[in-house]
């Protein structure tokens, strides 16, 4: 295929994988165990505050959201086709925030816009009520630009870095982890990070969906991306396809909650709008 037959059907290819993974996951989403309640407008004010463009590093892939305590923080793609490159959520009492390309995580990224102060709402809205008025003990994974910028903060935060090794037996000390979705790709990172997050750390986390695709031939999104066997019943997952820019240094930042890009949310409100009361999300 051509490169130009490639970007035309990328909105159809994004559309079709995004689609396969929601069908499949939106039923562990469904039967999810207790989440802490999120106010989705007070947490994207947090998150957003003095933030009016974040960067755009390569070409990102979208960031599937389907449960109810997970919401798109940041929308990147066509007018007509958006989805989430940034998205969030509670689970059980603690917090999620994931980007849809790791090259979040880089410094030139990190120094376009307001792509730093956005990383450090991140982190501080990640610690929940674990922070309060004290330093954020934040462990870093191979994510040297990320402690780099954490570290010109000393008074919000105090920053270790670490290798992957580090996942197996967080310190309890930790109130946050940045780590790439790579990073945790055994059994034993995902269980000790899952009741991490559940007893009430916050995970800031990054992956690409087409990228995994492209050098993990013959597996799967849905199988075998660590990232998304972590956060499926958070409501959270990496899909397949691209998200073009909505600003010339990245992607804009809109203030008003795209709730359309829940599909949980979206499916309820189709429902309500074509007034069939014979199915429910939950038969979705």
């Amino acid at each position: 295929m051509s490169g130009e037959d490639s970007r035309m059907n990328r909105p159809l290819r994004s559309c079709w994988a995004t689609c396969g993974v929601l069908c499949l996951l939106l039923a562990v989403a469904v039967a999810a165990s207790a989440h802490a309640q999120v106010d989705v407008d007070a947490a994207r004010r947090a998150l957003l505050d003095q933030v009016n463009v974040i960067g755009r590093p390569g070409v990102p892939g979208p960031v599937a959201v389907f449960s109810p305590h997970a919401f798109a923080v940041v929308a990147g793609g066509s007018a007509n086709q958006q989805e989430a490159v940034v998205a969030a959520a509670a689970w059980d009492r603690g917090r999620i925030v994931v980007f849809g390309h790791g090259g979040y995580f880089s410094k030139g990224t990190l120094s376009t816009g307001e792509t730093a102060r956005f990383m450090l709402n991140a982190a501080r809205w990640c610690a929940g009520a674990r922070a309060d008025d004290q330093p954020i003990n934040v462990l870093v994974v191979r994510a040297n630009e990320v402690a780099a910028l954490l570290n010109e903060h000393p008074d919000s935060f105090r920053v270790q870095t670490a290798d992957p090794r580090a996942l197996t037996t967080i310190d309890p000390n930790v109130d946050v982890v940045v780590a790439d979705a790579s990073h945790y790709g055994s059994e034993a990172h995902r269980r000790s990070l899952e009741a991490f997050i559940r007893r009430g750390g916050g995970l800031i986390t990054a992956s690409l969906g087409w990228g995994y695709l492209q050098v993990n031939r013959g597996k799967s999104l849905i199988d075998d991306h660590p990232g998304n066997q972590l956060l499926a019943e958070a409501g959270l997952a990496w899909a397949d396809g691209y998200l073009d820019g909505t600003h010339p240094s990245g992607y804009g930042v809109a203030i008003e909650s795209p709730d359309r890009l829940n599909a949980r949310t979206a499916l309820e409100q189709l429902l309500d709008e074509s007034g069939d009361r014979s199915l429910t999300v939950n038969d979705a």
